[in-house]
């Protein structure tokens, strides 16, 4: 073993020596099979020499769901000319300790979101939550923000639909679960995605379902302020239709068109003075 010293790197390479053929074969073989990042350091005699075919192999050979690296480190000069092209495809050489430190820093790295990921996947299992957008979906509307952490972090699209096509989003909103709106918009969910079923925007949807921690935070990022369902209702409409007249100030302040008419040609203040809502007629005609 040789220590990589000087680069904050807990990492240990393997320098393999006729002596490897005598002792300690059974512990040699577990040390290797139970590291996910392996530096062997090179030379050109290792092509004769069986131990490193067996690590190369093992490393070669991973699953999917497995994580190793394998990397060469050698000082000597023209190093890379003994090392066969089908090896330097998987095992990439160094021949200076920083660029093969910041190469280890980046498996590290990868290591540590791998062992994350897998975690997540077996917590999902023990929940009893199928691995699929479909249960994703589900898990956003049940407000199981510890489920929706875990799709997240195995790599679920925050903006995974269900069968009918309703984002994970917009199902967080109808169910008012506010918190997992928020974790799926923080974790990059499309704020303008409308669903299949009925057009909704999540902006909509807030409108639509009173939501209005996450229709103020929809209104901070980039969004289709006027945005129309399939029954041509933007998000002012819906809010006035709904009454809450908070709703409908945030969306006049930030500058929603109220014009737009919708499939029975009725604008926003057309609603208001049907609904005889003088405060939020008011707000719409200031």
């Amino acid at each position: 073993m040789k220590k990589i010293e000087g680069h904050d790197l807990d990492i240990r390479g393997l320098q393999i020596s006729e002596e490897w053929k005598k002792t300690d074969i059974a512990g040699r073989i577990e040390m290797i099979q139970h590291a996910p990042i392996v530096i062997v350091v090179w030379d050109r005699q290792l092509i004769d020499n069986s131990w490193f075919w067996y690590i190369f192999g093992w490393f070669s050979g991973r699953s999917a769901n497995e994580f190793r690296k394998l990397f060469l480190y050698s000082e000597l000069d023209n190093a890379d000319s003994g090392i066969p092209v089908f090896v330097s495809e998987k095992a990439a050489l160094y021949k200076r300790k920083e660029p093969l430190s910041t190469a280890l820093l980046e498996a590290q790295a990868e290591l540590k979101k791998h062992k994350k990921k897998n975690e997540a996947a077996q917590a999902l299992q023990s929940m009893g939550f199928a691995f699929s957008s479909e249960a994703m979906v589900l898990a956003s509307s049940e407000g199981n923000i510890d489920a929706v952490t875990r799709y997240l972090e195995v790599g679920f699209d925050p903006d995974s639909c269900d069968h009918r096509g309703v984002p994970a989003l917009i199902r967080a909103i109808r169910t008012k679960n506010d918190e997992v709106a928020l974790l799926l918009l923080e974790a990059g969910a499309n704020p303008n995605l409308q669903a299949r079923d009925n057009g909704n925007t999540p902006l909509i949807a807030a409108a639509a379902f009173e939501r209005t921690k996450i229709l103020t935070h929809l209104l901070n990022l980039d969004i289709e302020l006027d945005a129309v369902s399939k029954n041509k209702q933007s998000a002012l409409i819906v809010a006035v239709g709904t009454g809450v007249a908070e709703n409908v100030r945030l969306l006049v302040d930030a500058g929603a068109d109220t014009t737009i008419r919708d499939a029975l040609g009725m604008t926003a203040g057309d609603y208001a003075r049907l609904f005889k809502n003088d405060e939020i007629l008011k707000i719409l005609t200031k």
